[in-house]
């Protein structure tokens, strides 16, 4: 965690990294529910509408599902 923040001023924002088992859409979706997260903001791989359909995408299904602001970031 500490080289993708460096040169960024993270100022007051708590970052935590975490590693868990178990399908990434489903894990983050727990995470924001029990840690009860106000903004989440994640990337996007762009396999475009047909693969990303056929293969699902964590980033559309957190957008969807989430309780909260989702920011995705390509």
């Amino acid at each position: 965690m500490t080289a993708a923040t460096l040169g960024i001023d993270t100022g007051n924002v708590a970052i935590e990294k975490k590693q868990k088992a178990g399908h990434p859409g489903s894990v983050i979706l727990e995470e924001i529910a029990n840690e009860k997260i106000d903004l989440v903001v994640m990337g996007n791989r762009g396999y475009g509408p047909i693969a990303g359909a056929m293969l699902g995408s964590v980033s559309q299904r957190i957008l969807t599902k989430a309780e909260c602001p989702v920011m995705i970031v390509k």
